[in-house]
């Protein structure tokens, strides 16, 4: 999809190593921030919900994702589409006190 605007395979080569070197690190660093910010007899519970959560929306999100790029052939209103999820996900962590520690 970028290297229609901007097709420098060098770019593209250093977002997949960055981007492949640091996707190992969500796992754990989720779960610190949830040990971290819910502590008590309930983490778990809390810890599964937002795993389902996660599950959910890779599931979903990829579907939909599908679905709109066979609505439109094209992958422009999946960008915006995944630009609003990242900025509704956001919300929370500028709201919730808690969570911006």
């Amino acid at each position: 999809w970028l290297l229609q605007w901007y097709p420098n395979y060098w770019l593209l080569t250093g977002f997949v190593i960055c981007f492949g070197s640091m996707i190992g690190s969500r796992g754990p660093l989720i779960t610190a921030t949830a040990l971290k910010i819910f502590r008590g007899e309930r983490v778990g519970t809390i810890y599964g919900t937002i795993m389902i959560g996660s599950g959910l929306g890779s599931a979903l999100g990829s579907w939909f994702g599908g679905v709109l790029h066979d609505l439109t052939h094209s992958y422009n209103p999946l960008i915006a589409f995944a630009l609003v999820n990242v900025v509704l996900g956001l919300i929370p962590f500028l709201v919730v006190p808690a969570l911006r520690r």
